[in-house]
């Protein structure tokens, strides 16, 4: 008789710790987007003092770094060390993953490495090669190719090989771009192979709450609008 008497009076008692670590929890919600707040509001404030493209570049990297501080802020109690690697030397933004030093990771193999090298060679010759060749009179042209260049040089090439160094340490980063021309369909396209930092992003703090908040008929549109 003793046994469940215990049980019975930690009951109310462990309720109360979960109810108020909830409550400390909700209440230290602004802190995700403090850091946000900040980086744009300064990046506005030096606007004036900018090109255009300084302004772009600045908006960007505050937009990225106010980001990348939410999704880590849910899982800040791993070690420091592969916090700061999160933060400062990982385009991607899928923290849980990143974080979690309980995951065994498979050798990286050589064609992997091959491949990501590659496309990091042909994005510099695009970018600073084959876009300045192209006529003066071809603006536009010229454009597309740096814009195509910049993108293989960043999401096919530097992110790849970054990805595959934290994989050789044990550490589980996900390639930002996952094979898109492999895609059959455009739902994978975009929610599987595509940019994978924002599909994670815009999945973690955007469907996944209205998700919660949302009826059956509202359920059934975000269905169809979520990126996997």
């Amino acid at each position: 008789m003793t046994v469940p008497r215990m049980t019975v009076s930690k009951l109310p008692q462990a309720n109360a710790e979960s109810i108020e670590a909830g409550n400390i929890a909700h209440s230290r919600q602004w802190i995700n987007w403090l850091p946000l707040v900040l980086l744009l509001a300064s990046a506005f404030g030096v606007r004036n003092v900018l090109p255009t493209w300084g302004f772009m570049w600045i908006l960007a990297l505050g937009i990225f770094m106010g980001l990348k501080w939410v999704t880590w802020w849910r899982g800040r109690t791993h070690p420091a060390w592969r916090s700061a690697a999160y933060l400062f030397a990982w385009p991607g933004m899928d923290a849980e993953s990143f974080l979690d030093s309980s995951k065994r990771i498979p050798p990286v193999p050589l064609v992997a490495w091959f491949w990501a090298i590659l496309e990091t060679a042909l994005g510099a010759i695009s970018l600073w090669i084959v876009a300045r060749a192209l006529p003066a009179s071809t603006p536009l042209l010229r454009g597309w190719v740096g814009m195509l260049g910049l993108i293989l040089l960043l999401h096919f090439g530097i992110f790849q090989v970054l990805a595959l160094t934290w994989q050789s340490f044990g550490i589980a980063a996900t390639p930002i771009m996952s094979a898109p021309l492999r895609s059959h369909s455009l739902s994978e396209f975009w929610g599987k192979r595509w940019n994978l930092g924002f599909r994670q992003l815009s999945h973690d703090l955007i469907f996944r709450p209205l998700h919660r908040s949302l009826g059956p008929a509202e359920q059934d549109f975000w269905y169809l609008l979520r990126p996997d």
